[in-house]
């Protein structure tokens, strides 16, 4: 496994894997809590299609020719979109209690289809005052978001 240092010539010898340069197409699908309100017209098909079991957006992918697809797992807001050991907010605890990430995996997978998840952690800091005692984000009780 290569070891990279923290410079652009570094990054410039990394070596895209084979099958991200065979795939030259991907989805990256950018949906979350922060996104529910602007599921759909409306929002009007979000529960039919959240409670729906067989639901086959994932053939949408493949049928586009996506090659490789994923999610952003986790956003800045902490919310983990699989079912965490070390996150208690998280998907399959809370809100749609799924593993979203996990079933996208295996639907993905199922069809011959690359895996891949961003993660999101670098603007949890900025994002949220943290350091603003009269915020909600400096609650403890959120110390896990």
């Amino acid at each position: 496994m290569a070891t990279y240092e923290p410079d652009w010539q570094s990054l410039v010898n990394h070596n895209t894997p084979q099958w991200l340069r065979d795939g030259k197409f991907g989805i990256y699908a950018h949906w979350g809590i922060y996104s529910v309100p602007a599921c759909g017209p409306n929002g009007t098909w979000y529960a039919f299609n959240m409670y729906r079991p067989g639901n086959n957006q994932a053939e949408l992918f493949l049928s586009s020719g996506a090659r490789f697809a994923g999610p952003v797992a986790e956003h800045h807001d902490g919310f983990s979109m699989w079912d965490s050991q070390v996150n208690p907010w998280n998907a399959a605890k809370m809100g749609p209690k799924r593993d979203v990430t996990g079933e996208l995996a295996r639907a993905c997978r199922e069809r011959g289809m690359r895996f891949k998840v961003a993660l999101h952690h670098a603007e949890e800091w900025w994002f949220y005052p943290h350091w603003r005692q009269d915020c909600d984000v400096s609650d403890p009780a959120f110390a896990g978001l």
